[in-house]
């Protein structure tokens, strides 16, 4: 078994991204130190980003969701350019 807050004990690096699941589905656990960004990319498939600590910032052409309570969540739409800056050092799941 693996657990979430163990694997986020371990950032040393400004971004690290640690696949949890990878079949048919996928899922991310994106640790991101503060003002750190990922930049705009767009995702093959509908995914779900879900703030599991810290502060970041969601943004496409026409929203911006700042997501800063545990288990805030966005809906990522397939094919939609996107990006995400860390407002605060933070860990985000990421589903698809």
């Amino acid at each position: 078994m693996k657990n979430l807050q163990e694997m986020q004990a371990t950032l040393d690096r400004e971004l690290d991204i640690s696949r949890i699941l990878s079949d048919q589905a996928k899922a991310s656990l994106i640790q991101m130190k503060k003002g750190k960004s990922l930049k705009e990319h767009q995702s093959v498939s509908q995914a779900l980003l879900i703030l599991v600590k810290g502060k970041a910032l969601y943004e496409e052409h026409e929203r911006s969701l700042s997501l800063s309570i545990p288990f805030d969540f966005v809906d990522i739409p397939a094919k939609v350019t996107h990006r995400l800056t860390a407002q605060e050092d933070c860990s985000l799941l990421l589903i698809q």
